[in-house]
């Protein structure tokens, strides 16, 4: 039987997720949206940042103490009654400016608050434990939890047994919507075949609009719109509806999000754990013009980078933190199908090779320090397309 490492009754690693959190403030809770909830915290109409960040500070201190929910709300209500935040009240909305009337802290909210985040922690410290156990228990099973009516959906998946690699996993690991207190085991090779292993059922989805940006989704029928995601998965994966939304803006203003991203917790984390893609730098509109890319992010994926902890073991953290700059600030040079950058920090120089893809899109194939010689070798080889963005070597 699998045993979890617990701080008061809460697995450390529910805990060490939660407290990796940003503060987000939304007036709607469609203002954050999915995967997004892994790496902000945030409650809507809790605009002002310190009440949010009393609100968070309560969560905290329930999940490392062991809080019972009454106990959690004995504690805060004080805190918000005292600063206004309580009750029915009249805010603006600043989606589009209106003065709407709304309700702010109450007991249910407190409830729903508790709650959601009890068990979204739970549910990515039990996705990490997951992933460093998956030798000895490679198998998922779905159960329903104590709940007396349980969504029809839900009740389909009672009992199916299924890898902890599967795909479905990515989009049905509980919690699956507010209040859904279903749970999820893990399981032995053994066990599996005992119960019996399934395939994945089809997942239907049905389109649901989000009233706040407009924006069409495709939601798996019987996971309530925002919580079709793993929240421990999604910690490690800046997912591509992020990457997306870099692309709907200005170069510069995506280039400054990038490079905020890098700099994150959020990042050193990935380094730590590669899952997914992860967006390490930004062409402006001029390069990515004349490397005829059909996008401006350019992406560093899981694989690349296990490849280059292995065979650049040298570099640091810090060192591809460095990344947004050698992107964007970089002396560019093409050679065929592959895109060489070299870039000049601290006397050292590096060198990142970009590989597109079949549909224009660019990714990190690889990043090291690199030497003079080598650059001036690619560049008589080479076609150089842009020189240093600015005066930083004497190259």
């Amino acid at each position: 039987m699998l045993k979890a490492q617990v701080v008061n009754n809460l697995p450390k690693e529910a805990l060490s997720w939660f407290n990796a959190k940003s503060l987000q403030v939304g007036f709607d809770h469609q203002d954050v949206w999915q995967q997004e909830h892994s790496r902000a915290f945030t409650v809507a109409k809790a605009m002002q940042v310190d009440v949010l960040s009393d609100i968070r500070d309560a969560v905290q201190s329930a999940l490392k103490d062991g809080k019972t929910f009454n106990q959690f709300r004995a504690e805060l209500t004080p805190v918000l009654q005292n600063k206004g935040w309580w009750g029915q009240q009249e805010m603006t909305d600043p989606l589009d400016g209106r003065l709407k009337e709304v309700q702010l802290g109450s007991a249910r909210r407190l409830r729903t608050i508790f709650r959601t985040n009890m068990r979204t922690a739970r549910a990515a410290g039990q996705w990490d434990r997951i992933q460093r156990t998956l030798k000895t228990h490679p198998y998922l099973q779905y159960n329903l939890g104590p709940s007396e009516h349980h969504r029809i959906e839900h009740e389909s998946w009672n009992k199916l047994v299924l890898p902890a690699n599967d795909p479905f996993w990515q989009t049905h690991f509980a919690p699956n919507g507010w209040g859904c207190k279903c749970r999820i085991r893990q399981i032995s090779t053994a066990e599996a075949k005992r119960l019996g292993i399934n395939t994945a059922p089809p997942i239907q989805t049905q389109e649901w609009i989000n009233k706040r940006t407009g924006e069409v989704h495709k939601v798996p029928k019987g996971i309530d719109p925002g919580w079709a995601y793993n929240p421990g998965a999604s910690r490690n994966q800046p997912v591509v509806h992020f990457i997306d939304k870099l692309e709907m803006v200005p170069p510069e203003i995506s280039a400054a999000a990038v490079d905020k991203l890098v700099h994150s917790e959020a990042f050193t984390q990935w380094h730590q754990k590669p899952q997914g893609e992860f967006p390490i730098g930004v062409l402006n509109t001029d390069l990515k013009e004349r490397l005829k890319a059909t996008q401006s992010v350019v992406k560093l994926d899981d694989k690349t980078l296990t490849r280059q902890l292995k065979t650049h073991g040298e570099l640091t953290l810090s060192e591809y933190q460095l990344l947004p700059d050698v992107i964007s600030n970089g002396r560019v040079i093409t050679q065929g199908n592959q895109t060489l950058i070299y870039w000049l920090h601290n006397d050292r120089l590096y060198r990142a090779v970009l590989n597109s893809s079949a549909n224009g899109e660019l990714g990190l194939s690889e990043f090291n320090r690199a030497k003079d010689r080598e650059m001036r070798k690619n560049i008589s080889k080479g076609k150089m397309v842009r020189d240093w963005e600015y005066k930083n070597s004497a190259l």
